[in-house]
């Protein structure tokens, strides 16, 4: 079973379009020049695209790709002033493109929510040019930060994180994109690593708190779902609240 986790709510979408290539896809920044034949996948709501849009100006083409044909709604939209940048929905599994036919790949925050990853980076590599760059980024949750320490609190990360693996992802894979990478086929392959802080915390604990109040999974221990949702409510309001997550970053090129 592969279900994603978020979800596509107001506050999700709005939690995701936060995102900018500057803030999370600078590790991925130097593979991107003039004329670059891009595809961005797992696009969400295209800020992320948008900027490669303006990177590879203007003879750059970027598609964005995501399985949520609301998402891709929404990306159509901010897409719209850039005449170079397209979406569409697709499955990272079966990408409608034909071999060999982009020179960069980007997976921003995608291979967390994959039940098959291995299959996921072999239909990445198939699609990239030989000589083509691939970047891959995903949390690592076992690098997470938080602070004061509440055992509830992180009761209710531990609980998000099962909810991910139950949905089939994987919130540990930050530090695995290495070996899928490799598996798949890629070479030259390289791993980076960095954090994101959240401010105000506020923003991150709403949104794991959303998720963890309407799941259907049922959390072991003494503590309900809705305990749990509001515990990260009220412990975020602490005037020296704080949430780190660790991302794991990975490069690889396709044989020439």
């Amino acid at each position: 079973m592969e279900r994603y986790t978020p979800g596509d709510s107001p506050n999700v979408t709005n939690f995701m379009a936060r995102r900018t290539l500057a803030t999370h896809g600078s590790f991925f920044r130097p593979f991107l020049f003039p004329g670059a034949h891009v595809l961005d996948c797992g696009c969400g709501p295209g800020t992320i695209t948008a900027d490669i849009a303006k990177c590879i100006a203007p003879d750059g083409q970027v598609c964005g790709v995501d399985g949520n044909a609301d998402q891709i709604d929404l990306a159509r939209q901010v897409l719209s002033g850039a005449p170079n940048a397209e979406c569409r929905v697709a499955s990272i599994y079966e990408l409608p493109f034909e071999n060999n036919h982009f020179d960069a790949v980007l997976a921003h925050a995608l291979f967390e929510h994959l039940a098959d990853p291995d299959r996921a980076a072999a239909e990445l590599l198939r699609v990239l040019k030989p000589g083509g760059v691939i970047g891959l980024r995903s949390p690592d949750w076992t690098g997470r930060l938080s602070w004061p320490a509440s055992g509830r609190a992180e009761r209710a990360l531990d609980f998000y994180a099962e909810l991910q693996a139950a949905n089939g992802g994987d919130l540990t894979i930050g530090r695995k994109l290495p070996s899928i990478l490799r598996r798949a086929g890629f070479h030259a392959v390289r791993a980076t690593a960095s954090y994101e802080c959240y401010a105000p915390v506020q923003v991150i604990a709403e949104y794991l708190a959303a998720q963890i109040e309407v799941t259907w999974q049922v959390p072991s221990g003494a503590w309900t779902t809705t305990e749990l949702a509001e515990e990260l409510r009220v412990w975020c309001r602490q005037p020296d609240a704080f949430f780190a997550q660790a991302w794991g970053e990975v490069v690889g090129v396709k044989a020439a």
